[in-house]
């Protein structure tokens, strides 16, 4: 899925999801939801995947 299609699915500015995705944005609950819709994945789910992300960038510093 390509930033612009996530961005429509999740009516959310393609440039936004990008920032997102660098990390140079926090979204907030309302965001995380609308992704999670966006990517139709559970909220939890996604939250418990990008946890997971962070702590394998953790262990490989």
């Amino acid at each position: 899925m390509t930033q612009e299609q996530l961005g429509l699915e999740a009516e959310l500015q393609r440039k936004y999801i990008s920032l997102l995705e660098l990390g140079e944005k926090a979204p907030s609950l309302e965001t995380v939801l609308k992704v999670a819709t966006g990517l139709r994945v559970d909220a939890g789910k996604l939250v418990e995947l990008v946890c997971e992300e962070i702590q394998e960038q953790n262990l490989s510093v």
